[in-house]
């Protein structure tokens, strides 16, 4: 802190889509989100015990070296406030990753998770997540359909809707 200054607000949007792939780690991920949710008192940082209205609200780690750590960091500090993920092309987290923090997430503000170029997940996270019945949470990226046992993209009339 500077003297006479107050602190920085909360930090509650993280894009780092277009940071080098091994420069957003989880060590990083884990400190940002640290410091996005301790604790306040307006002027200066109370403690460093974790706040439970702070947190991310957007998260864009697109192209990451992240793992299932930084899914665990996420759901420790933003469960009650992340709205939104972009882990496009962040090929080392796993269903069981993804899935602790979409369980962990609530259900009335998490509403869009980007997963484009993620083929490493499958459908015991897609099917099996706690909000796979909510029509509200949007996945964007899985326009992929299985057929026949092959992944396979839908026909144009499925795709763009113009079929029955």
């Amino acid at each position: 802190n500077i003297p006479g200054l107050p602190p920085p607000p909360m930090l509650r949007k993280v894009n780092l889509a277009s940071c080098q792939h091994s420069a957003v780690s989880d060590r990083v991920l884990k400190l940002i989100c640290q410091a996005s949710s301790m604790k306040r008192d307006g002027i200066d940082v109370v403690e460093n015990s974790l706040s439970t209205m702070g947190g991310l609200v957007y998260v864009n780690i697109n192209g990451s070296s992240c793992t299932d750590d930084t899914m665990e960091a996420l759901a420790a500090t933003s469960a009650s406030s992340l709205r939104e993920l972009d882990m496009s092309f962040t090929s080392k987290v796993s269903d069981k990753g993804i899935g602790y923090l979409v369980s962990k997430a609530g259900p009335h503000q998490f509403r869009t998770l980007h997963v484009w170029g993620c083929a490493q997940l499958t459908d015991e996270f897609y099917d099996g997540h706690d909000l796979a019945q909510d029509g509200n949470f949007r996945i964007c990226g899985t326009w992929m359909k299985k057929f026949g046992g092959v992944a396979a993209p839908p026909n144009n009339e499925q795709r763009f809707g113009l079929g029955s």
